[in-house]
């Protein structure tokens, strides 16, 4: 079953949404709940990171 979640605004404001999805990445975090974020970013309208190796370590 492929279901699709997302983090209410209220819950955590985009700015921080945008720092928790470059730590997941950074800290490899589960692949799903990385996916929950970037599919959260996406929703509000914004702008998926773009993570430099280097800043991926």
């Amino acid at each position: 079953m492929d279901s699709r979640y997302t983090i209410h605004q209220t819950k955590l404001p985009n700015n921080e949404l945008i720092q928790c999805y470059c730590e997941a990445v950074r800290y490899g975090c589960d692949p799903y709940f990385i996916r929950i974020l970037a599919d959260t970013i996406t929703d509000r309208g914004l702008a998926i990171p773009e993570l430099s190796p280097e800043r991926q370590y």
